[in-house]
């Protein structure tokens, strides 16, 4: 695992803020017309900057999932899953405006595919204890736990989907423990 000065710092960083935006909208503390007018600009941003900006419509589809299940679950009548799921779409569409239009997205799934490249290199490993890239998983593991137990809240469903889905990206690849 590496951090050196790459374009992947900045997903590092527009994924925080799209995290973070996207959870003061499902707290009540930011209306949807904020949050899309916050992302907009930084995805267009994302999508010329690194591969990495697919990260964002996935986050905003799977969170719109997970609280879509939430809803039902509680009985809950709130359209914010709905929300979520457009605005996932919308931003794949901000995706696409590139040099490269809406075909970036053959490229990165042509790329993460490519058998050659994810096995010949670590980043797409799997997290393992010989090259010591699973303690970082491993703390991963036990930083959630423990703040989970130390909240002594009841987390939501879409809480608990939320990070086992952080936490299989980082067990599937190396790449993805920051992300996670």
């Amino acid at each position: 695992m590496h951090l050196t000065t790459r374009p992947h710092l900045f997903t590092l960083l527009f994924l925080t803020l799209t995290w973070s935006w996207t959870l003061a909208f499902l707290a009540g503390r930011m209306h949807l017309k904020a949050l899309a007018i916050r992302l907009s600009p930084l995805l267009l941003l994302w999508g010329n900057l690194h591969g990495g900006f697919i990260i964002a419509p996935l986050l905003l589809l799977w969170t719109g999932g997970a609280a879509y299940i939430n809803n039902r679950l509680t009985k809950d009548t709130s359209q914010k899953a709905a929300l979520l799921v457009g605005l996932g779409l919308f931003s794949m569409l901000l995706g696409g405006v590139n040099p490269y239009g809406f075909s970036i997205y053959s490229h990165l799934f042509a790329f993460l595919s490519n058998p050659f490249i994810t096995e010949n290199t670590s980043d797409f490993q799997g997290a393992t204890l010989a090259e010591g890239t699973l303690l970082p998983w491993v703390l991963l593991i036990a930083w959630n736990l423990t703040a989970g137990f130390l909240s002594r809240k009841k987390m939501r469903a879409w809480e608990v989907l939320t990070i086992i889905g952080a936490l299989l990206g980082g067990w599937m690849s190396v790449r993805n423990i920051p992300i996670a």
